[in-house]
């Protein structure tokens, strides 16, 4: 028979896995975006569990899901206590391109305390990982809504594949061709890159993108091969 232990064990790697917000705890945010102009931008965790603290352990990856120090969190460890919310900072640590976007991983581990009632027993924990998207003061007079309806649609090699030639990343809501959603698509769009799509069932004469804004609105626009 299975033992407490072993559930709860269980239960933690099952939601140290995860990376979306719980009703309890999360970001009030899906995304940071930082402006060069700025020494630094800040983005909110939230607890309102009534009864539960959390500790808050935060760190940067590379577009590669790479640890880097480009970029660091302050404070990188810290006590949320019930019902309460903290700000936590994000500062730029290196130089980056200033003529295109560069993107990163925000991560943030909410850890909950192990029952006292119990010993050994791993506390649970869940992962926030959000887009981080610098964006240089070069870009600010772009037209970003511009740029996301002049993206280039093709069949190449059998294979639907986009390419955007703006500076900015396009993050993705979802796509569909010919009104089929797809149900698996990248989760953004490189800038002065071509992404491959999908590999389609059919002609795709028809493709709607529904891009999500750095206001996190989902926007769609449609294109035609």
């Amino acid at each position: 028979m299975m033992s407490l232990k072993n559930v709860i064990l269980g239960l933690g790697l099952f939601l140290s896995s995860a990376t979306y917000s719980y009703a309890g705890f999360g970001l009030e945010t899906t995304r940071v975006v930082y402006n060069e102009k700025n020494n630094s931008e800040s983005f909110v965790a939230f607890n309102s569990d009534a009864n539960t603290n959390y500790l808050l352990q935060s760190w940067i990856e590379d577009i590669n899901g790479k640890l880097t120090q480009d970029f660091v969190i302050t404070p990188p460890l810290i006590k949320l206590v019930a019902q309460q919310k903290n700000t936590l900072q994000v500062i730029k640590n290196t130089t980056l391109p200033n003529d295109v976007e560069s993107m990163y991983w925000i991560n943030v581990k909410f850890v909950a305390p192990s029952s006292e009632d119990l010993e050994n027993v791993l506390r649970y924990s869940m992962t926030n990982r959000i887009k981080l998207i610098y964006r240089p003061s070069s870009l600010n007079d772009n037209n970003i809504e511009k740029d996301i309806n002049n993206l280039k649609w093709s069949v190449k090699n059998g294979n639907l594949v986009v390419n955007n030639d703006s500076p900015f990343f396009v993050n993705i809501g979802k796509i569909s061709i010919n009104n089929k959603e797809i149900k698996e698509t990248p989760s953004y769009l490189s800038p002065r890159a071509e992404t491959i799509i999908t590999k389609p069932k059919e002609n795709p004469n028809k493709i709607k993108l529904t891009y999500i804004n750095d206001f996190g609105k989902d926007i769609s626009v449609d294109f035609s091969l």
